[in-house]
């Protein structure tokens, strides 16, 4: 597998735990099919649907996972690896790659003062 080769989709069943809550995060994930529901301290915040990404705490390297994500009937999931997702944004238009890391940031400090509130 090369540094941008995605690795293989992940299946999982209905209630099935993808990340947990205060577990060191290692990779973010794409939602390719299904739903998947997300928990904090065992409430229901959200549903996620195809197309969303969720644990990308997992992006800025060396946090835990900020909330549970489990699966609401059968979901497929892309994982994606900070070092896939550096050697994309690096490929990519200096604007585009400026914006990104700016956005990182700010969602960062954002996820960290709410996490604190909590």
């Amino acid at each position: 597998m090369t540094e941008e080769t995605l690795p293989p989709e992940r299946q999982f069943q209905d209630g099935e735990t993808i990340v947990k809550q205060g577990e060191p995060a290692v990779e973010a994930f794409l939602l390719v099919s299904g739903k998947a529901d997300v928990f904090l301290k065992d409430v229901k915040i959200a549903t996620l649907a195809e197309g969303d990404i969720f644990g990308e705490a997992a992006l800025f390297k060396g946090s835990d996972y900020g909330a549970t994500v489990k699966a609401a009937g059968n979901a497929d999931v892309q994982p994606i690896f900070p070092a896939i997702l550096d050697a994309k944004i690096k490929n990519c238009d200096p604007l585009i790659r400026a914006l990104i890391r700016m956005l990182m940031v700010r969602l960062r400090k954002t996820s960290d003062a709410l996490t604190k509130q909590a």
